[in-house]
């Protein structure tokens, strides 16, 4: 249960919250929660958590909708959305979605010359030879 309603826990085997997991209403297959949970491998501490929590669903024109998204990070409540209006037939300039061009636009900013590092000289090729050699000690 989550409240009042019943729920599937697809992922885990509640009451288990180790582990990513979305619930889902019993009656009208809507997401209620989101759960992703990130382990840290060989640690006994918790790993970093995600949480989506879905409420106020409404039908506009024939499809459900979350009105209200709650997120919360590692238990810590980092927003709210709470949807106002919903338009379910808009029309979105075909610009907004050119991969190109919105990376272009967006590109991520070169590192201060201070801040990158330099590779040593066959790095790469250093790595490369340790692996084969690696891969013929456990070779038949």
């Amino acid at each position: 249960r989550s409240g009042d309603q019943v729920v599937y826990v697809i992922g885990a085997r509640y009451p288990d919250d180790s582990v990513s997991q979305i619930w889902v209403d019993k009656d009208e297959f809507l997401p209620l929660r989101w759960l992703t949970v990130r382990q840290n491998p060989g640690s006994s501490e918790p790993g970093d958590r995600w949480e989506f929590v879905y409420t106020g669903w409404q039908k506009v024109d024939g499809v459900f909708y979350p009105f209200n998204i709650q997120t919360y990070h590692n238990g810590q409540h980092i927003r709210s959305i709470r949807v106002t209006k919903v338009d379910a037939n808009a029309v979105i300039d075909a610009q907004s979605m050119n991969i190109a061009r919105l990376r272009a636009m967006y590109r991520e900013p070169e590192p201060p010359p201070a801040l990158q590092q330099s590779r040593p000289e066959g790095g790469v090729d250093e790595v490369q030879h340790n692996t084969e050699d690696f891969k013929k000690k456990f070779e038949p």
